[in-house]
């Protein structure tokens, strides 16, 4: 389920738009999921970091980012699938693990930080191209993935 919903956001199948895509689907993304299940929520969140808050709608309180997206997870028609920046491993994806466990359709695409920013990197150069009029060369620059698998 979620390597088909990657490649559908990436749009695999057909010529991509921009071939970081499909190399990051093929080689790297890791992922937490039940392959049976269908999911109709995605959200591309923010970086997953230890100690990242954000206010309580303006009670004054703060709310980890990470668990106020696992609120958000729980809700009726709430969010399913993450794909986050970059992420810790010990709370967001533990909650999404054991919700698989328990039946619930949840699941996170976890690029990785670099891999992810490369989308966005080769997105960048061929706006920065139209808005410069092609007047000032742009080039991309592919890194490719920063890990090796064997």
């Amino acid at each position: 389920m979620v390597y088909f919903l990657f490649s559908k956001l990436c749009g695999w199948g057909k010529k991509s738009r921009h071939p970081a895509a499909d190399a990051i689907a093929r080689c790297c993304l890791r992922y937490i999921d039940n392959p049976k299940d269908r999911v109709s929520s995605v959200a591309l969140c923010a970086h997953l970091f230890p100690g990242c808050f954000v206010p309580d709608g303006g009670k004054g309180a703060y709310l980890d980012y990470a668990t106020m997206l696992i609120g958000q997870m729980e809700k009726e028609n709430g969010i399913q699938v993450l794909i986050p920046g970059e992420i810790v491993e010990w709370d967001i994806l533990s909650y999404i693990r054991d919700a698989v466990a328990l039946g619930k359709a949840r699941a996170c695409m976890n690029i990785g930080h670099f891999n992810l920013e490369e989308l966005g990197m080769r997105y960048t150069a061929d706006w920065l191209k139209t808005l410069l009029d092609d007047q000032v060369p742009v080039t991309y620059v592919p890194t490719g993935d920063i890990y090796r698998y064997e």
